[in-house]
């Protein structure tokens, strides 16, 4: 396989081209390519010269993996609910959740190397069509459990209307329901770091009416 040293000794192995011992780094090797189409020794043949690699390949860089892995991430929209689940009532509270609070993560690997980036959901925003009008809260949310008295549980992300609705553009308020993730990448070198946030965004349109109460005062004949 040296032109000037070695003797070739069966089929070429590509993996010695690939990754050679250090003193035959940047020598020029030749090597003897047979074509053979079975009707004899051989139908073609040709001495082939390269120069073989002059060190290891460089380092690939986990940081370029992660943003590789980066591109490849889902962060969802956020799957908003309420509960009531469609029209809304002025001075009674609405229960909100996300319901695809989940941990998203990929992973590239190259040469060795693999980075894995990882976002997570933090934070639920909400704004209700109304300047000033918003809600930020931590975690998922709770769902409403319609097997339980209302007395019996109470929501950890919820809101209060104080007006309807009727004023608005399609008799709605186009409320929008926003989730906060974190992205944080490591790999297997040990680096790793901080990617920032990212908001993903919904929009929900929420009727809201206002109903009067009546107190009938029966009398017991």
């Amino acid at each position: 396989m040296d032109a000037e040293s070695e003797t070739p000794n069966g089929p070429v192995d590509w993996a010695f081209l690939r990754n050679p011992p250090a003193h035959l780094f940047g020598r020029e090797v030749a090597v003897l390519r047979v074509c053979d189409d079975g009707t004899g020794p051989y139908a073609e043949a040709e001495v082939v010269t390269l120069r073989l690699p002059t060190g290891q390949p460089p380092p690939v860089d986990p940081r370029r993996l992660a943003v590789m892995a980066r591109s490849r991430l889902p962060v969802p929209l956020p799957e908003a609910r309420t509960n009531p689940a469609d029209e809304q009532t002025v001075n009674l509270e609405t229960w909100m959740w996300v319901e695809n609070w989940e941990e998203q993560s990929r992973s590239a690997s190259a040469g060795g190397v693999t980075a894995t980036v990882v976002a997570k959901p933090v934070e639920q925003r909400w704004s209700f069509g109304v300047p000033g009008e918003t809600k930020v809260c931590r975690g998922p949310g709770k769902p409403y459990d319609f097997g339980l008295e209302p007395w019996q549980q109470s929501t950890t992300c919820g809101y209060t209307f104080r007006h309807s609705s009727a004023g608005q553009p399609g008799l709605v308020f186009q409320v929008k329901a926003s989730v906060v993730w974190h992205l944080t990448w490591s790999s297997n070198t040990g680096a790793g770091g901080d990617l920032g946030t990212v908001t993903r965004t919904t929009t929900v349109p929420m009727a809201v009416a206002e109903h009067q109460a009546l107190i009938v005062n029966r009398r017991t004949p």
